[in-house]
């Protein structure tokens, strides 16, 4: 099958603050937007999960409190958003997107949307996508 045939996948860097969001596009990652965790969020991602065709949600888990933190996220979201949610290594992906950036002489504040660009691209990778 033809990546380009892909259902979309939609991935979350979970944040406290805020949340990096990326979506794979004929088999690609690509960074999309930073939302604010905030009420407004579960509304707001439905929404892109209508509006992007999303199929499947896979959200960054590190280590430590943050990772109850996500994978409680993570429940959440497939009882809401009635969508198969996956918990993915993240690891690092925030460094690397950081690296990225400084070896493009470009500087960002934030970089959570770029960060699940990151994660999503190397999970995709590791399922033959």
């Amino acid at each position: 099958m033809s990546s380009t045939f892909l259902p979309p996948i939609l991935a979350i860097d979970y944040g406290r603050r805020r949340m990096g969001l990326a979506v794979s596009r004929a088999g690609l990652a690509e960074p999309l937007e930073i939302l604010a965790n905030d009420q407004a969020l579960l509304p707001r991602l439905r929404a892109i999960c209508r509006q992007e065709n999303i199929a499947q949600i896979v959200v960054g888990v590190s280590e430590g409190p943050s990772a109850t933190e996500a994978n409680r996220f993570r429940e959440q979201l497939a009882k809401e958003l009635k969508l198969p949610v996956t918990g993915v290594d993240e690891t690092l992906s925030t460094n690397q997107a950081r690296r990225k950036l400084r070896q493009a002489g470009r500087r960002l504040r934030h970089v959570d949307h770029l960060a699940a660009a990151e994660f999503l691209q190397d999970w995709m990778d590791g399922q033959g996508r």
